[in-house]
Parts: C-alpha cells; structure tokens; sequence
C-alpha cells in the first residue's frame, strides 16, 4: 500500500502555514471576503439543509479558494509567488505566465468542481439519513445498516479525488497522477494526514465559538446580531485555515507518495 508519514506531513503543512502567514494573509484577503458574503446570503435565505443550493451560492467562494489554494501549490512545488515577479527577460516571463495562468485556472476549477461534488454528496448523505432513519424505526434495520455502509465505501473511495487540484495546479496530468496514486488504500494515510490537519483547527475556533455564545447561553433568538455577525466570521475563517493547512499537508505526503512511485 502507497503510504507516507502522516504526522510529519500534517507537521510541515502547520509549519508551511505559519512561515508563510504574511503571505497567505494578502493571498486570502479576497476569498475569505467572497465567502464570508456567500455564507450571509445562505444563512439570510435559510438554507441550512439544502447543500446543493448552499453549493450554487457558494460557486464564486469555490473558485476564489480554488485560485488561493492553486498559487498557495505552486509556492509549495515551484516556489512561484503571487503577483508575478518578472525576471527581466521577456520571453522567459511569458512562458512562466503562460504556464501560471494555465495551472491556477486549472486547479481553480478542479478545486470548484470537487468542492460541488462535496455538496452533492451531503445532500445525498442527508436524504439517505432520513430514509435509513424511517427504515430503522419501521424495524428494516438491515436496509440502514447497507445504505450507510455504501454511503462510507463511497466516501472513503472517493476521498483521494478531492486532492486533484494540488496536481492541476501543477500542470500535472490528472490522468497519470491517478495512475501513479495507487488504488483505493490510498485514501486511508491521507484521510489521516487530513484528520491531523482537520481536527486541531476545528477544536480551536470551535472554542472561540462557544467562549462568544456563552453570555446568551443556547437559545439562537437571545443572540445579537453582531454575535451572530462574529460567528460566521470565525467559520470563514475556520474553513480557510483548514482549506490552507490541509492543502500544504496533503501536498507534502504526495510528494513522498510520488516520489516513491517514481523510484519503484
């Protein structure tokens, strides 16, 4: 099975973050601007459960964190900056350009595309939760037990296709990238690397979250309207520091995993 240090690369992608802070900072200004806006229009119109609407409001913040986390790559691999940096000779600054332009707005899109498929997925996991539900209280506690394993194979089968945008953003073949993965174990180191990357991030603006709600306890209405304003804040920013550390972890375990491909 393909595997990689799963600590040591969620540690590089915590220390890529940090090193890079002031950088990331000016690279995110815009996307966290765009997706703090979706996020207002989605609670303003009352979708909470409607993933695949929250999904078609939320298209212009997939892209922009498609764009942040396709340069975000780029300085990963290529140590290429945003904005470019002319080095004076012309027809070498329109090739890099050339090749920039088409790595981002692939890795942008890819990023979108799978971000979507996500939604769809929540939504079909949502359905299926109320279906097994009524089928497990109706006593057909065999079918919910199926549908929810068939609901986790396909999560876990499907995990590594959320990374392709680190090679789009490369330039790399997606083609050959799925080749060179390996089959479906794959998933499981970076699952773990993503858990690593995930779970720290969460508790702490989870944190956050309860310390500003707990002068209004949990009642929703008995809540401010510039609480609520700083709780959506504080789950912007919770998505981006995650999107941002986990794209750099992931980056760096398959790094290891197609290096060792290609000296097998």
């Amino acid at each position: 099975m393909a595997s990689f240090d799963i600590i040591k690369a969620a540690a590089d992608g915590y220390g890529r973050v940090y090193r890079e802070r002031r950088y990331l900072m000016q690279l995110a200004a815009a996307p966290l601007l765009i997706k703090f806006l979706c996020f207002m229009i989605i609670i303003a119109l009352g979708w909470d459960n409607q993933f695949l609407r929250q999904a078609l409001i939320m298209l212009p913040a997939y892209f922009a964190d498609g764009w942040m986390t396709a340069h975000f790559t780029r300085l990963i691999f290529l140590d290429q900056r945003w904005p470019f940096r002319p080095s004076g000779n012309p027809d070498t600054d329109r090739e890099v350009l050339r090749d920039k332009a088409r790595g981002i707005t692939a890795g942008a899109l890819v990023f979108a595309l799978s971000r979507f498929l996500v939604a769809g997925m929540a939504q079909v996991s949502y359905q299926a939760s109320i279906a097994m539900q009524g089928a497990a209280e109706e006593g057909v506690n065999g079918a919910a037990a199926l549908g929810a394993l068939v609901l986790v194979g396909a999560a876990l089968w499907g995990f590594r296709f959320l990374w392709f945008y680190i090679p789009a953003s490369l330039g790399y073949s997606l083609r050959r990238f799925y080749a060179d993965m390996g089959g479906f174990m794959t998933s499981f180191p970076l699952i773990g690397c993503w858990l690593l990357c995930f779970l720290p991030v969460f508790t702490f603006f989870s944190f956050l979250a309860l310390v500003t709600m707990a002068p209004y306890g949990i009642q929703p209405e008995a809540v401010p309207g510039v609480v609520n304003f700083a709780l959506v804040l504080l789950r912007v920013l919770m998505d981006t520091v995650i999107t941002l550390v986990a794209s750099a972890g992931i980056a760096e375990g398959l790094r290891v995993l197609m290096a060792g491909r290609r000296s097998a």
